[in-house]
């Protein structure tokens, strides 16, 4: 929050701010409140910077990945896991290159039009 706020007056037209946020700002995230709040606030925030720099050509959006396949989650225990999967409608975990390409996508031309966005990348978890 202090980078960007820093960096939006300097920020060139046509300019992008990505944050990564998470299913936890619309889900919560027991026994993790203070994480899903501090998420819900980053919402927020994204929120805001858009309507203050979108006059300026500068686009602010927010990526919330759900569970992904990385080494930290592979560490859990398998009941853990199995747990976590049964809550995502696509009844698998995201992998990084997925997640990677959302971001590449809502940082690229393509998406000249897209901001104040959120974008889940999380098979659907955030949305039942």
């Amino acid at each position: 929050l202090l980078t960007m706020r820093a960096a939006a007056p300097r920020m060139a037209a046509g300019g992008s701010a990505l944050f990564l946020g998470s299913v936890a700002d619309v889900k919560g995230a027991t026994p993790y409140g203070t994480y899903a709040a501090t998420k819900a606030a980053l919402r927020s925030y994204v929120r805001s910077w858009t309507g203050e720099l979108a006059p300026r050509g500068v686009h602010v959006n927010i990526l919330s990945a759900g569970p992904t396949d990385t080494a930290m989650m592979a560490s859990i225990p398998d009941e853990m896991r199995d747990g976590i999967v049964s809550q995502i409608p696509l009844a698998r975990m995201g992998r990084v290159e997925e997640a990677a390409a959302a971001a590449w996508f809502l940082l690229s031309d393509e998406a000249s039009f897209i901001t104040g966005a959120e974008l889940y990348v999380d098979g659907g978890m955030a949305q039942v």
